[in-house]
């Protein structure tokens, strides 16, 4: 027969397995959802103006590599030098005109996947993500 306590430190050990396991996927999700915020808030940048000036597209980059994005390209409506309105990919958006943020990159990730040693292990990866965000020019 089986006693009560060898039941309750099994039940126990299979919680903490369970939350380590979700502990991991989350962090992984968390960063995949501070991505999108990042990228609403300079597409909100984008609908006000019309456009990203050069900064504004190194800064987003930057940003980004500090989530764990890598090969990041960015296109959307950018402006090269905003004195002269250059226009560049989609130029800048008029009053009531679509404008586009654009990311594509590789996002480092921990995800669990099975193994022939281990019933699951966690392995660093990484998830090619393609985000687009569309909004109207306010400007």
């Amino acid at each position: 027969m089986v006693s009560a306590a060898f039941i309750l430190m099994t039940l126990i050990a299979v919680t903490v397995f369970l939350l380590f396991m979700m502990s991991n996927h989350y962090k992984s999700l968390n960063g995949l959802s501070e991505v999108n915020m990042i990228l609403r808030t300079y597409l909100l940048r984008t609908e006000a103006k019309g456009y990203l000036s050069a900064g504004e597209v190194a800064a987003l980059t930057q940003e980004l590599e500090e989530c764990g994005v890598t090969n990041i390209r960015v296109s959307g409506n950018f402006a090269a030098d905003v004195t002269d309105n250059v226009r560049r990919n989609y130029g800048r958006a008029s009053f009531g005109e679509e404008v586009l943020l654009r990311i594509e990159g590789d996002f480092a990730m921990t995800v669990p996947e099975e193994s022939e040693n281990n019933f699951f292990s966690m392995q660093r990866g990484s998830r090619h993500i393609d985000i687009v965000k569309r909004g109207v020019a306010s400007q």
